[in-house]
């Protein structure tokens, strides 16, 4: 949002003093607790994936459709999730959205057959509508546009934080106590992240905003139609998408699904070691993630670090895909080496933020993540089918297991993703990290 362009009661950057500063740390990063949450549960199918298989007596594709439903309920409900976001108080969503998503991690715990388990987790997913959006927005209230790179670096790496709990921490969890008890403690994590979110969280008052809700004084109210007509006719937003989807598919298809499976059955190496190993994707974007945040800021350019990250990380996963065995040292570093990369997906948030009104910031950020949900939400039972196709598995233990070849053919899927995240970049309008 321009200068110029502000209402008369927001703040002026040079305003911003350190005390706002600090509540604005304080408030997002309480908010964020949702995100780290939420993300959780988006990806704590990879270490459930074989206590599952043997419960529910599901095969990859089976298994891939069950996880799929998360990503359709995200699918159909983030980008009305995105205009309620720039009409209503960002604590009221950030708290009805973590009382579902704990509800829905509840109900998990009590399936007893397949569709059961797909109803609880299409629940879940709903709760993750509003959980970036609603964090995000409440960031672009307390933080100014300059700024946004590095706070959502920040924000998204509390999100990776809980992909990497739910790797190697539930993985061992499961071990010790069982699928269903260890859902059960995730649940009463749930309960005390609420808790302080209730305590903490507000949103920001007038005098210290930046971003107004469509709901305050002196701004422009635009119906759903008008707000969507906006989002499809700016290039940058579809542009925008596409990258953060693409580069968001090693953390959604490998952490969040077959990761473990890939390395313990291509990589050869054992199902805790191939845990730690897909906890290293979130690990390395933990890093990533402020990282490119903070470069892009810093060098006042979005699309050059975005271009950069996308060609190392294509040439990074065809290593991994051509290498029929690898070390689970070497699997732990290539993976935290590709999370590092792909954190660059950071910047085309705020790309979105500087292409849109601040007004509605919550619609454009629901915009782009219809794609970034849709896309594995089709694309999770993609690989499951393309790794029954191409060799039918064997049972090991109840246990399907898949041949090198059959792996190769399914990364497919993440090498054209990383051809259209280089592509997206280098057609970008540049922004130059201002509103």
């Amino acid at each position: 949002m321009r200068q110029k362009d502000l209402p008369e009661w927001s703040v002026d950057i040079s305003e911003w003093t350190a005390t706002q500063c600090i509540a604005a740390w304080v408030v997002t990063l309480t908010g964020a607790l949702f995100f780290l949450y939420e993300f959780i549960q988006m990806n704590m199918f990879n270490s459930l994936s074989q206590p599952l298989e043997r419960t529910f007596h599901l095969g990859a594709l089976q298994l891939g459709i069950v996880a799929a439903f998360y990503f359709i309920s995200d699918t159909l409900l983030v980008y009305p999730a995105g205009v309620f976001c720039d009409w209503f108080s960002s604590k009221k969503l950030l708290i009805i959205g973590m009382i579902m998503c704990i509800v829905g991690t509840w109900l998990i715990t009590l399936a007893d057959n397949a569709w059961f388990l797909i109803v609880a987790r299409f629940l879940a997913g709903t709760a993750s509508a509003f959980c970036l959006l609603s964090v995000l927005r409440l960031a672009a209230q307390w933080f100014p546009p300059s700024k946004m790179g590095q706070i959502t670096g920040v924000v998204i790496a509390f999100g990776m934080l809980g992909g990497a709990v739910s790797q190697t921490p539930l993985t061992w969890l499961i071990g010790q106590y069982g699928w269903r008890e260890a859902l059960h403690i995730t649940a009463l994590f749930g309960v005390v992240i609420l808790v302080a979110i209730v305590l903490i969280v507000r949103d920001a008052p007038r005098h210290a905003c930046f971003a107004a809700l469509q709901t305050d004084p002196d701004q422009q109210r635009l119906s759903w139609w008008q707000g969507f007509v906006g989002m499809v006719s700016r290039k940058n937003n579809w542009l925008s998408a596409l990258y953060i989807s693409t580069m968001n598919l090693p953390i959604m298809l490998l952490a969040g699904l077959f990761g473990t499976q890939v390395l313990m059955q291509d990589k050869g190496i054992s199902m805790l070691q191939g845990s730690t190993a897909s906890m290293m994707v979130f690990i390395g974007t933990i890093i990533g993630s402020p990282f490119f945040g903070y470069l892009s800021d810093r060098v006042g350019s979005r699309r050059w670090p975005m271009l950069i990250a996308a060609i190392l990380a294509l040439l990074l996963f065809v290593f991994f895909v051509y290498m029929p065995h690898l070390s689970s040292l070497a699997c732990s570093v290539l993976f935290f080496i590709l999370g590092l990369i792909t954190g660059a997906q950071i910047i085309g948030y705020p790309v979105a933020r500087e292409s849109n009104p601040a007004n509605v910031i919550g619609t454009a950020l629901g915009f782009l993540s219809v794609f970034i949900f849709l896309l594995p939400a089709l694309l999770q039972p993609l690989i499951g089918w393309i790794l029954m196709m191409s060799s039918g598995g064997k049972m090991v233990a109840g246990v399907h297991w898949y041949t090198h070849l059959a792996y190769q053919h399914a990364m497919w899927v993440l090498l054209v993703g990383f051809v259209v995240s280089i592509v997206s970049a280098w057609a970008l309008s540049e922004t130059f990290g201002k509103g």
